[in-house]
């Protein structure tokens, strides 16, 4: 390598700029935007699942319900038809009066929802 080589990779190397404080804080500021951002999506999503694995809950302990209910009809008996009614599951226990399917969670976002059958009641108490 010959020495105006050697010197011009030296004046570059010299000469090479590191972010400023201003571009790093500029960085970090985006960056901020884009959590404050996705953050309440986030927990949009996780309380959709939430609705869903209750939904399906609520669905299955009806139809425990309704075998079990077909079963007594018939004089049949079956110790093994309740998998969710009476069970808690995720904070949530689910409960069959009056023809529908109740779910209690004590400070749970979906305290009180129900299902008759036919129809979802997904009432919030405001969590």
């Amino acid at each position: 390598m010959n020495n105006v080589t050697q010197n011009r990779k030296v004046f570059i190397m010299r000469n090479k700029k590191a972010f400023t404080l201003a571009e790093l804080l500029v960085v970090v500021a985006i960056i901020a935007i884009l959590v404050a951002i996705a953050i309440p999506t986030f927990s949009s999503a996780t309380r959709k699942a939430e609705e869903a694995t209750i939904k399906a809950n609520m669905r299955t302990a009806y139809a425990e319900q309704t075998i079990a209910d077909l079963m007594e009809e018939a004089g049949q008996t079956s110790t093994d038809t309740n998998k969710v009614l009476g069970q808690t599951i995720d904070g949530y226990t689910y409960s069959f009066a009056d023809g529908k399917i109740t779910v209690t969670g004590t400070d749970k976002p979906f305290n009180g929802a129900y299902y008759d059958g036919t129809n979802y009641v997904m009432q919030s108490s405001g969590n």
